[in-house]
């Protein structure tokens, strides 16, 4: 529970520093650093995530007193990519003269992804060993000094490249203070295994290729917006989506970073029988939290963008925000609860066809849907390839999902989802924002939360009263 709740305390201060960020930077100057983000993003998930992918697949509290090989694979292979990483990001910024973007916001953007996989990879080892306290430690240090940094660079200098390198500042200094938590024996204690290395990239390989075709969908439609609207436009696609992917993508991690570890410790210690039944119970939580989420924000988004977005975003925010709402919920469905089932089954190559099939459609629509309605057609082509790769991750999935996942979990949910919107929906336009907020939101989690206790959606209510007669009897005693 303390994973989740600090990953949503997190999410929700990088969601309202995102909103200030481009409130003080402006829409032109805001796309700049919107770009150079998804570079590092880029960076990071072509050269670092497979280094935390194999660490949340192949280590544990276990393995690292019994095979200290696998944690000294992975560091040495950290510090080889930390290495050449840097030196990228100096040529970049010495000899960089591409057109689109400056070299050296271009080489912050690769540094960024180098601060992103160190970030990343800690975090991932403290998961797998499920050390809450380190955890924490790295999210809320990070968060808060990144919140005062980052803000602080965008009031003085108004400036996206000052910006990231405050991010990066910020991500160093959360690392210092978990440094000494997480370190193992030294490296020459285990040495690099060959074989270790060969199945760290059979098992990663396709998901990274899977994450950077996911992630080039929103970067390719960023990029054909700004070739073809401008910087501006482009920064107003850009708050959207980064807003709602914030949002969902941190729901969806939430929950699946903790479910997937204890997927991966129901394989170790009971066998694949018994993953796989986790594995079932985990899309129907994430699901659970996912499609209610969705349908509550789409009834308070214009409160929502009256309260919180900038003036210059707000019109804008809204219609883009609707149209690629489905998308960041499939994308964020498919990373968080469906890819699980290949992960464990350690047969990764479905999760890159979903993507590539998602990619294929995006494209096909982003060069004909902007003839007929502007730019938002690529929002739509966004919703159409994204829905695909649902479509097709659900059908390679079945084989397991049709054994363990409930179907009666799943009409509960939605029969809470519409209780929820049918209790929304008279509030949605009948007051002024900020009432709205306050009365509507604790009002459907109070509905949808009814109902899934109810129904013991994936066993909630069983859980939820032995917390209590837990609580209950710590308190008596």
């Amino acid at each position: 529970m303390i994973f989740t709740l600090t990953f949503l305390l997190n999410a929700g201060l990088n969601f309202a520093l995102g909103l200030a960020v481009a409130g003080l930077l402006g829409p032109e100057e805001f796309g700049r650093y919107a770009l150079a983000a998804a570079v590092a993003m880029l960076v990071n998930t072509l050269l670092f995530y497979w280094l935390w992918f194999s660490a949340a697949r192949f280590y544990s509290e276990t393995v690292r007193s019994e095979r200290p090989q696998v944690r000294a694979t992975l560091d040495r292979l950290l510090a080889l990519l930390a290495t050449v990483t840097v030196v990228v990001a100096v040529a970049v910024a010495a000899w960089w003269t591409g057109g689109g973007m400056p070299g050296p916001l271009l080489a912050l953007g690769i540094v960024g992804g180098l601060a992103h996989g160190l970030y990343d990879f800690a975090f991932t080892l403290a998961r797998a060993r499920f050390l809450d306290r380190v955890y924490v430690r790295l999210a809320i240090v990070r968060a808060l000094v990144g919140f005062a940094l980052m803000l602080g660079a965008a009031v003085v200098w108004r400036d996206g490249a000052a910006v990231l390198a405050a991010l990066i500042v910020s991500t160093a200094i959360a690392l210092a203070f978990v440094g000494r938590s997480l370190s193992d024996a030294p490296l020459s204690a285990g040495r690099v295994d060959p074989e270790l290395l060969r199945t760290f990239l059979r098992y990663s390989v396709p998901l990274i290729i899977g994450l950077v075709v996911y992630q080039a969908i929103p970067f390719l439609n960023r990029s054909l917006i700004a070739a073809s609207y401008g910087y501006a436009e482009m920064g107003r696609f850009s708050l959207a989506y980064d807003t709602i992917s914030r949002i969902f993508f941190a729901l969806g991690s939430a929950f699946e970073f903790i479910l997937f570890q204890m997927a991966v410790r129901a394989d170790e210690r009971e066998g694949r029988a018994a993953a796989n039944a986790q594995l079932g119970r985990n899309v129907v939580i994430v699901l659970a939290v996912l499609l209610p989420a969705a349908a509550g924000f789409w009834m308070v988004l214009p409160a929502v963008a009256q309260t919180i977005v900038p003036a210059e975003f707000r019109a804008s925010f809204v219609s883009y925000s609707t149209l690629l709402l489905p998308a960041v919920v499939a994308q964020a469905a498919i990373t968080s609860a469906l890819n699980g089932v290949f992960q464990i089954d350690k047969r990764t190559g479905p999760a890159l066809a979903a993507a590539a099939l998602g990619l294929g459609v995006n494209v096909a629509l982003a060069f004909w849907l902007p003839r007929f309605i502007g730019p938002a057609g690529f929002a739509l082509a966004q919703v159409g390839g994204l829905g695909a790769a649902l479509a097709l991750s659900l059908v390679l999935s079945f084989r397991v999902l049709r054994l363990h996942v409930r179907l009666r979990d799943l009409v509960i949910v939605g029969v809470g989802v519409v209780a929820m919107v049918g209790v929304l929906a008279p509030w949605r336009d009948a007051l002024s924002a900020l009432p709205t907020l306050l009365i509507a939101i604790p009002l459907g989690l109070a509905c949808y939360g009814a109902v899934a206790l109810a129904g013991n959606v994936a066993g909630c209510r069983v859980y939820a009263l032995g917390l209590l007669r837990r609580r209950g009897s710590e308190a008596a005693g």
